[in-house]
């Protein structure tokens, strides 16, 4: 990029005034990226927030470019950015939590507010928000909020039709998730949860640890038969499924 100044919408506070400045363009930090804007929303509280209303908001202090996400084209990318490269088009959000094993980590909503112990240092990092040619944002794994997936079409166990697509899906998300876990030094033995496309609740979610778990499906359809039934709720033909709840035990008397 040879451009040295950009147009960004500038926050003199809360309250305070908004005007469109030439300002430097931000380089591009450890961590982050560097995002040519191409749209961004206005929020409907967008007035509210820069007439200083909204009290219960926690804005960078002093000035700041106010906007939250957007759509736009990745310029640059920082030290340690590794899964994101310049020219690709992206949808960014500013909300930002803390990697750390805390029980209020800190959290940023980027151009916007604050809240969590320790999320002013971390605002003041991130402090300026999307309404400019260009904004830093910073690069988070997609992994991290949208798990891996695959899709097969219709698998009939009694039938043995569609367990090979199973087969194939488990094994090769297993292996992503791995390298995933590796990155991330994630000790946990990786696993798949494999559902029936029949609802958000109820029965069909079965954990596989291995791809070896779905290949008995096909090799020794009887050994799994009892966790097909369990798991899946797989009942033969002319049969009637029932799963017994263990009562639970009466509780003692003062």
């Amino acid at each position: 990029m040879s451009q040295s100044l950009m147009k960004a919408w500038r926050l003199e506070r809360f309250g305070g005034a908004l005007t469109l400045e030439d300002v430097p363009v931000p380089k591009v930090r450890a961590g982050g990226v560097l995002i040519r804007i191409e749209a961004s929303p206005l929020l409907t509280y967008l007035k509210a927030y820069v007439d200083g209303k909204l009290t219960f908001y926690n804005p960078p202090p002093g000035k700041f470019t106010p906007g939250t996400n957007g759509v736009g084209v990745i310029d640059a990318v920082g030290q340690d950015v590794w899964h994101l490269k310049p020219g690709q088009r992206v949808v960014f959000s500013p909300h930002f939590v803390a990697g750390e094993n805390v029980e209020d980590p800190a959290q940023i909503l980027i151009g916007l507010t604050a809240f969590g112990a320790g999320s002013a240092t971390m605002q003041a990092d991130w402090r300026d928000g999307a309404l400019a040619e260009f904004a830093q944002q910073l690069a988070i794994d997609p992994w991290l909020v949208n798990p891996y997936h695959a899709r097969c079409g219709e698998i009939d166990f009694q039938a043995r039709e569609g367990e090979e697509c199973l087969a194939s899906n488990v094994s090769l998300l297993l292996e992503k998730i791995r390298l995933k876990y590796l990155e991330y030094g994630i000790k946990d033995k990786p696993y798949v949860a494999v559902k029936a496309d029949a609802g958000t609740y109820g029965m069909g979610v079965m954990m596989v640890h291995d791809a070896a778990e779905v290949r008995d499906l096909k090799q020794g359809f009887e050994a799994v038969e009892e966790r097909a039934r369990y798991e899946l709720g797989l009942i033969k033909q002319d049969e009637v499924f029932f799963q017994v709840v263990p009562a639970k035990p009466a509780a003692a008397k003062p």
